[in-house]
């Protein structure tokens, strides 16, 4: 049997299909920048709730994925977007590129991949790293369902991309620029550079919910928000709205993660009067927060109950409290000389 595996696959479940592939193809290539220091900085830790002309409320995310962050780009990486040709030459390009030891970073339909949670439910483009191949199957690691390599038989796999269900949501794959020293472009004015834009973008009142101000209106607002969905037709909104918002646990999870790898590579050598762990903690309790509120927005598609919307109003609160403690810490940022 003709079967080639690439070597070094990732032990890891990633904060983002799209991140935690990209960061493994990096990896693979020898360019040493973790998923949560890479894409740790994103803008997009926003959301936007509208009221629509008949009374109803729209959800919008902005997720972090749609804004790869300054930083990584701040140090010359690009990330290079293919359309597919046809399914003969990009079967040519993915061996080529297992061949070469590299996983091939491709988008597809969740919708004919049986190891997805919408598997036969849902057309959903999902990304993901193929790392393997043999005479029946092609590998696939999804790492947001961590290291699990899946086998799909060929036939599976070239449905998932190009039958005429997966083709308005699969067109893509992917590939990464670098300088040869990225390795040694990890300066600390950039690190700082980042915060401050990201800080500072915090802080910025806004129109609707976005930033801090529109955090803390949200928690305000939620239970007359909420009581829009108080019926069996809205509820299934709920579950959507519940998925979208956790795109913000995951940010804030990553930027604690990102503080936390500067303390521990010593990246930023100018005296702070900022404790950078004490800040990370307030971006990781800010994360199990935001994870509770999605969670008990996720309990109302059950049964509406005026106690549970309570709740879902204090843990927004308390997500406030501690991004308020920790963007405030970090407006403290000061450059070297």
């Amino acid at each position: 049997m003709n079967k080639m595996i690439i070597e070094n696959i990732k032990n890891y479940k990633s904060y983002n299909c799209f991140s935690g592939s990209i960061s493994f193809l990096l990896e693979c290539k020898d360019v040493h920048l973790p998923e949560f220091f890479s894409f740790g900085l994103s803008k997009g830790l926003n959301f936007e709730i509208n009221r629509l002309e008949d009374n109803t409320l729209s959800f919008k995310a902005v997720r972090s994925l749609h804004c790869l962050t300054d930083f990584i780009y701040s140090m010359g990486v690009k990330v290079l977007e293919h359309p597919y040709e046809d399914l003969t030459k990009t079967n040519q390009l993915l061996i080529k590129t297992v061949n070469s030891n590299l996983p091939f970073v491709f988008e597809y339909d969740g919708y004919y991949f049986p190891f997805t949670q919408i598997f036969n439910q849902v057309h959903e483009k999902r990304i993901a790293v193929v790392v393997g191949y043999d005479d029946e199957y092609i590998y696939v690691s999804d790492f947001i369902y961590g290291a699990y390599v899946a086998p799909i038989a060929k036939e599976v796999f070239w449905n998932g991309i190009f039958s005429n269900g997966a083709k308005d949501v699969a067109r893509l794959w992917y590939d990464v620029q670098y300088p040869e020293d990225i390795n040694d472009k990890i300066e600390e004015n950039l690190i700082i550079d980042a915060i401050i834009e990201v800080t500072n973008h915090f802080f910025k009142e806004e129109d609707g919910y976005s930033g801090l101000i529109g955090l803390k209106k949200f928690g305000e607002d939620i239970s007359e928000l909420l009581s829009y969905f108080n019926n069996l037709e809205s509820k299934e909104v709920l579950g959507e709205i519940s998925e979208d918002l956790k795109q913000m646990t995951m940010t804030l999870g990553h930027f604690g993660l990102f503080l936390d790898y500067i303390v521990e590579k010593k990246l930023i050598k100018t005296p702070q009067t900022i404790n950078f762990k004490v800040t990370a903690q307030h971006f990781q309790s800010a994360s199990q927060s935001w994870r509770i509120v999605c969670s008990l927005i996720l309990k109302l598609t059950y049964r509406y109950n005026d106690n549970t919307v309570e709740k879902i109003a204090n843990n927004i609160g308390d997500t406030y409290e501690a991004l308020f403690k920790g963007f405030s810490e970090l407006k403290r940022i000061e450059y070297g000389g």
